[in-house]
């Protein structure tokens, strides 16, 4: 493969991967959202909802900023441990 082909493959395989963890956030957004009105119509505290949420974006920003972001059926107990062991 020449030098040429294989940065533009590269290149193309960051911008897919860029845009695959941009789709992700979007669908992490959109859940806590639900989350949230989950917790309203379940009558929690203001303070419970954010402390919840807050515990969920500190976990999600772990695993985006480790590479570990991915759909939330794939998550499992080997990304749960590294941000309990972070």
């Amino acid at each position: 493969m020449h030098r040429a082909s294989a940065f533009q493959n590269n290149n193309k395989n960051n911008k897919k991967a860029a845009n695959n963890k941009k789709g992700l956030a979007q669908v992490f957004v959109a859940l806590l959202e639900d989350y949230v009105l989950s917790l309203k119509a379940s009558n929690r505290s203001p303070k419970t909802i954010t402390w919840y949420i807050e515990i969920l974006k500190r976990y999600l920003t772990f695993l985006s900023s480790n590479g570990l972001l991915k759909p939330i059926k794939e998550l499992g107990r080997q990304e749960l441990r590294a941000y309990i062991g972070h």
